[in-house]
């Protein structure tokens, strides 16, 4: 669980440079885990900015940029004025490092780690249906993994924020990321990337409302408001002041904010 919340991290960043403004966008959401029963276990709330290839969602304590055109991580603690920054292939093995501690011996070229991975075969099913989120027509698809539904995505083709987004190096950064998660649906979710009718899906347009099942829980992303605005390039860049440090620094420092 603790390698997922790492490498789940949601995307954000703060403007702090005054600095050219380019067009983008503005994304609110909500993020909630809903149990067997239907009660809300946990709900949390993130704005996040799109821009130029860019994303950076905003949460505390920890903020996050991605630079699809890179395949770079930007992570920043406002309180402790640190950073880390590197590729998103170097973010997941030292995570992977980090989780599994000094002791972990990684098989040769990851053979041993390849072995255990199964194949997993997904669906994309268009439902027909459609419902307004956020103001804007959606439309459902259910995605299958072997046979079970594991998805359940919402298409809002009237969302134009595609053409801020390079959806072919979005879906290499995914793919990189997948790489690192663990636990029961690691498989579906490597799958999940690299099919190409999900990745279709982006292409049609912005994703509103995603429903994931893990177990009997559902994990839900629901976007609540979305606005067309000019942004500060400079949310995408470390803030003037801020201190590199190693990631395993960034998050010692970020679990003594959090006490």
């Amino acid at each position: 669980m603790r390698e997922a919340r790492l490498l789940g991290l949601p995307l954000l960043l703060l403007c702090w440079l005054a600095s050219p403004a380019a067009a983008g966008w503005v994304i609110e959401q909500v993020h909630s885990s809903i149990g067997p029963k239907g009660r809300t276990a946990f709900e949390q709330t993130s704005t996040v900015f799109v821009s130029g290839n860019k994303v950076y969602a905003r949460h505390e304590p920890l903020e996050l940029v991605a630079d699809f055109s890179k395949g770079e991580l930007l992570l920043l603690l406002q309180e402790k004025k640190l950073y880390w920054r590197g590729l998103i292939s170097e973010y997941v093995d030292e995570v992977r490092e980090l989780v599994r501690g000094p002791a972990f011996q990684r098989p040769p070229s990851g053979e041993g780690e390849k072995e255990k991975r199964r194949e997993v075969k997904i669906r994309v099913e268009a439902t027909g249906s459609e419902e307004t989120v956020a103001g804007y027509p959606a439309e459902k698809y259910i995605v299958y993994a072997d046979g079970k539904v594991f998805q359940e995505i919402w298409i809002a083709p009237g969302v134009g924020i595609a053409a801020e987004l390079d959806v072919e190096k979005l879906n290499e950064f995914q793919h990189e990321a997948s790489g690192g998660i663990r636990g029961r649906t690691a498989d579906a979710y490597r799958a999940l990337v690299k099919d190409r009718e999900y990745r279709k899906l982006y292409r049609k347009g912005f994703p509103v409302r995603i429903q994931a099942r893990l177990g009997e829980s559902i994990l839900r992303t629901e976007v609540r408001r979305i606005e067309k605005r000019a942004l500060d390039e400079g949310l995408f860049s470390p803030p003037a002041g801020f201190a590199r440090v190693s990631l395993a620094r960034l998050f010692d420092e970020r679990n003594a904010v959090g006490r």
